[in-house]
């Protein structure tokens, strides 16, 4: 079993919060189980056990513990991600799309 760490301390909004998320049927998957693992966290767990109940290796569960010290609730938040900027326009993209349902032309 892993090292036990600190208990992560939690306020009463967070708390509620955190089950706000955990709960909710339209939140996404992802944000509903660091919710979950912050809420073990703060009842002690160690990460290696929050880990083995949720699944996930426990360096994951470090990590979002970590963050959500630093931040708060909105560090369990999916953050934007980097990829390739778009290079067409919304006028090219609509061409593309249209053209195989256009009527061919006359000739």
């Amino acid at each position: 079993m892993g090292a036990r760490l600190a208990r992560l301390p939690l306020t009463n909004n967070a708390k509620l919060e955190l089950e706000k998320l955990r709960r909710q049927p339209n939140a996404k998957a992802a944000v509903a189980r660091r919710a979950q693992m912050i809420l073990l966290a703060a009842a002690g767990h160690s990460n290696a056990e929050i880990a083995r109940r949720l699944h996930c290796r426990p360096h994951v569960v470090g990590k979002w513990r970590k963050s959500f010290a630093a931040q708060g609730v909105k560090a369990l938040e999916d953050g934007s991600r980097t990829g390739r900027p778009v290079t067409w326009t919304a006028q090219e993209s609509k061409k593309v799309v249209m053209t195989p349902v256009a009527s061919p032309a006359k000739g």
